[in-house]
């Protein structure tokens, strides 16, 4: 329905726009009702809603119709209420503005629950069909980018090219992506659980143990899937029990702060994933990374901790940290990686500190 006053009826005493207010008046109602027309549900409100609540605010302008939710008042003009109708459209952006990035990290999630069931499949030879494996690879660096339509795109095209290996397998193979189907059912409840806990540490801003966790469990997945190489570093504040006992826990924890900053300035590409794994200890995974790239990395930061000088009060607090680095081994457990890059963390501290020591292969 559209509300616009006739051209032969003259406007009430007191409210005598120019062709341009009328102008300007027609135009912000055009705005509201194309964003009602465009709306798409939020937390809390559905689409139908923002319609009505958008229609009912341009006749408010153009007529003097009751802005929503109030009482019925004479249509009167002169009396817009221009603040709540700038305060509607606000809080409603806001809204989308919290919703959609939340809404594309529930996709994301969801696309790699989907590659780790793929994961499991592909290595019991369930799905050896090249192109529905070319199909997979293409998924898995659509979900690691930030366009929803690639994500879109290669999700179809994964099942379906998945969906014509499978009907050449037998009954049995089917069975097992049936399974997988009702794990991606239950994901629903595991994010909204998820959401809860958060994934970020306090003290530093980095990641915490629990999401360190979670990403070294999904890269051993990939490494299996794609055989693609992957470093774990473990790093250690040298001699840091002597700088709280000196300086004081305050000054320890602005070490901390200045350390976990050094790592992300240092590791700068998009995949690679710095956390606090405890106390004075951090962990960074270097997807797609070889032993022979991440080394030199590791020992460009060894430099930039030299350089640091942590200014506090009369004081300047130097550091050094001691670093262990492995790469991941043809199906080997994400526990076990973990112990390997433990006790070359416990090497470099051995053999001097200040220094990345690299693990061993272990023994057959």
């Amino acid at each position: 329905m559209l509300f616009r006053r006739s051209h032969a009826e003259p406007p009430p005493a007191g409210d005598q726009p120019s062709d341009d207010g009328e102008a300007a008046l027609e135009t912000v109602a055009a705005l509201l009702r194309a964003f009602g027309r465009y709306a798409f549900d939020v937390d809390g409100t559905d689409a139908a809603t923002v319609r009505r609540l958008c229609e009912a605010w341009a006749a408010h302008l153009l007529v003097g119709a009751p802005p929503p939710n109030r009482a019925p008042i004479e249509p009167s003009p002169s009396r817009r209420d221009w603040a709540s109708v700038r305060q509607f459209m606000l809080e409603h952006r806001q809204r989308e503005y919290h919703y959609v990035p939340r809404a594309l990290d529930d996709l994301r999630q969801a696309v790699w629950a989907f590659v780790e069931g793929l994961q499991r499949v592909v290595g019991q030879g369930q799905v050896a069909d090249r192109h529905a494996l070319e199909q997979i690879r293409r998924l898995r660096e659509a979900v690691q980018g930030r366009s929803t339509e690639e994500i879109k795109r290669d999700v179809l095209a994964a099942v379906t090219a998945l969906t014509e290996a499978v009907e050449r397998r037998q009954q049995e193979q089917r069975a097992e992506l049936a399974a997988l189907g009702a794990r991606l059912s239950r994901l629903g409840h595991e994010l909204q659980e998820a959401r809860r806990e958060s994934v970020i540490d306090p003290l530093t801003q980095v990641y915490n143990r629990r999401a360190f966790d979670h990403y070294l469990h999904r890269v051993t997945c990939l490494r299996e899937l794609f055989e693609q190489p992957a470093v774990l570093l473990l790093i250690d504040a040298d001699h840091f029990k002597s700088i709280n006992d000196t300086y004081g826990h305050p000054v320890g924890d602005l070490v901390l702060r200045h350390l976990a900053d050094c790592l992300v300035r240092t590791f700068l590409r998009r995949n690679d994933f710095v956390a606090r794994y405890g106390g004075e200890e951090f962990a960074v995974i270097l997807p797609d990374t070889p032993l022979s790239v991440a080394v030199p990395l590791a020992e460009r930061l060894l430099a930039h901790v030299r350089q640091l000088a942590i200014p506090h009060e009369q004081w300047t607090v130097r550091l050094t940290v001691s670093i262990g680095a492995a790469e991941v081994l043809p199906g080997e457990a994400a526990e076990a990686w973990l112990a390997r890059t433990d006790r070359a963390l416990y090497l470099a501290k051995q053999q001097g500190r200040d220094r990345v020591a690299v693990a061993a292969a272990p023994r057959r």
